[in-house]
């Protein structure tokens, strides 16, 4: 069985996982092993895979050792989980404030006034989510 690029996040770069820039746990389903879903670990200074966190240059996987895997996905600590969240949560709360009243302050309408509160609050509320349990 090859590597096919259904498997990976970016089909044009079969063997790379999410999060490339990174070094990092992923899982790996292995056809031809009884035990399918395997914690291998990617090395983005040197672009390959090992089955252990940490590397030599003889700790690389080959091509015939790689053959055939199918990718899951990344497996996040509690902290990437956290920051990857955060984030996001940012992305919302400046979406929010985007719909802000953009009303000229000499004549701001009761509605201009209750769409900037809602904005700001809907904002503020996202912040303020916290941490993932």
């Amino acid at each position: 069985m090859t590597m096919t690029t259904q498997n990976w996040p970016d089909p044009k770069r079969p063997g790379v996982p999410m999060f490339a820039e990174r070094d990092g746990a992923h899982a790996i389903e292995v056809p031809d092993l009884e035990s399918t879903d395997i914690i291998y670990y990617w090395h983005q200074n040197g672009g390959g895979w090992t089955e252990y966190n940490y590397q030599n240059a003889d700790d690389f996987l080959g091509e015939e050792d790689t053959s055939g895997w199918i990718y899951k996905g990344p497996v996040l600590t509690p902290t990437q989980i956290n920051e990857m969240l955060a984030a996001e949560r940012e992305r919302a709360a400046k979406e929010a404030e985007k719909h802000r009243s953009n009303a000229n302050p000499h004549a701001v309408s009761d509605w201009d006034v209750v769409q900037t509160s809602t904005a700001n609050d809907i904002a503020k509320a996202i912040r303020n989510l916290g941490a993932a349990a």
